[in-house]
């Protein structure tokens, strides 16, 4: 018997991945990817950062930090109820906290739930196909530690070279790669590919980021950096914290 999911709680960082029932695929052609992003920004930015994402054909990585109590209520106030008291740290805090605590780490396991359930019924609906497409429950790691945080970035990017998809990571159409790297060297935004782009100036359409760019930004400053790292995870991070 597999181990229980570990609860996502507000205001922490994690790891999500998960990939198709008995390894199918998720993602068939283009359209699909693009039909993902999409419900990623339904469901998944109202709740949380997304710093780094990958999506490959049979899974799918993000790295992406919880908003606060406030901020979740504020974003989803028919969904999350706001806080009545000052929360203490979790080791100390009363029963009626922890009580509200799991309840909204339950209400966040859901927003991914609707999430794989909306994309799956679009899929079935699509392909003439039953069942559920995703793996149960869906792999959730939480990470601490500034070092481990820069290297799931480059894990994630690197990802697709991982699998033998493509040998060059840095030409994978379904990352977050491309757009931190642009964001790094010229300040420009490419922005996330998406079936919904916005419409900015004249003729020309920039897809609407789900990324946290401030904060990237700030975190990898210059792009020889960000390159650098990207090429040290190679020898020196995927054998040492593989995830999966």
């Amino acid at each position: 018997m597999s181990e229980p999911a570990i609860p996502l709680r507000a205001g922490s960082l994690y790891h999500i991945f998960n990939q198709g029932n008995n390894r199918e695929n998720i993602f068939v052609e283009p359209r699909n990817y693009l039909y993902f992003f999409d419900k990623l920004r339904e469901y998944v930015l109202p709740i949380g950062h997304i710093f780094a994402y990958c999506l490959l054909p049979n899974h799918f990585h993000l790295l992406i930090k919880i908003h606060n109590y406030d901020s979740l209520h504020e974003s989803l106030p028919k969904r999350f109820p706001k806080p009545k008291f000052y929360f203490t740290f979790r080791e100390g805090t009363r029963p009626e906290e922890r009580e509200f605590d799991d309840m909204v780490s339950n209400l966040i396991s859901r927003q991914f739930s609707d999430m794989f359930n909306g994309y799956t019924q679009a899929i079935n609906k699509a392909t003439n196909r039953r069942g559920k497409l995703f793996s149960l429950p869906f792999e959730r790691v939480e990470i601490s530690g500034e070092e481990l945080i820069t290297y799931l970035i480059c894990y994630i990017h690197r990802n697709p070279v991982h699998h033998h998809f493509c040998e060059d990571y840095g030409i994978w159409p379904y990352s977050s790669y491309l757009e931190i790297l642009e964001l790094l060297k010229n300040g420009a935004i490419i922005g996330t590919p998406t079936a919904k782009a916005t419409q900015v100036e004249k003729d020309i359409v920039v897809p609407n980021s789900i990324l946290n760019l401030e904060f990237l930004g700030t975190w990898f400053q210059k792009s020889a950096y960000y390159s650098m790292l990207h090429d040290e995870a190679k020898g020196n991070w995927e054998n040492k914290f593989l995830l999966e």
